[in-house]
């Protein structure tokens, strides 16, 4: 009996490894294509985009409070707006 648990067990992991594996790849893909499209932005509207995701790592990594609070923020504010 421990033999066909185990025989599921491989099975459930081979099946569980295939969907992540699938995932990883089209997250691969949409992150190219946005990148792709990032490329085709105007240069200074590029520039922008960086530098307001710099500043929010920034923020993440210097002041992980404030971080957190901006982000309840921004989630309440949108169920609000829901």
């Amino acid at each position: 009996m421990l033999e066909y648990e185990s025989d599921d067990e491989e099975r459930i992991l081979r099946s569980r490894i295939s969907v992540l594996k699938h995932v990883a790849l089209e997250m691969s893909d949409e992150i190219r294509s946005q990148n792709i499209k990032l490329k085709n932005l105007e240069p200074g509207f590029n520039d922008t985009l960086n530098s307001i995701f710099r500043n929010i790592k920034n923020i993440r990594k210097l002041k992980p409070n404030h971080f957190k609070t901006w982000l309840y923020y921004i989630g309440a504010t949108k169920i609000i707006v829901l």
